[in-house]
């Protein structure tokens, strides 16, 4: 678990590294959040719980 914010871009830059070698996991990934995205707009704001 990232302790600093150095660590957490880093966590974030291997993270997105990861994404980009598999097409398949990229694709869910980008879909699940522009779900949760177009959640939270229909919901005015407020947050979305994860399933």
């Amino acid at each position: 678990r990232p302790r600093t914010i150095d660590e957490l871009k880093d966590a974030i830059r291997r993270a997105v590294a990861e994404l980009n070698e598999d097409e398949e996991v990229r694709v869910r990934v980008f879909g699940e959040f522009r779900r949760r995205l177009d959640e939270c707009v229909r919901r005015g704001g407020q947050s979305v719980e994860r399933r």
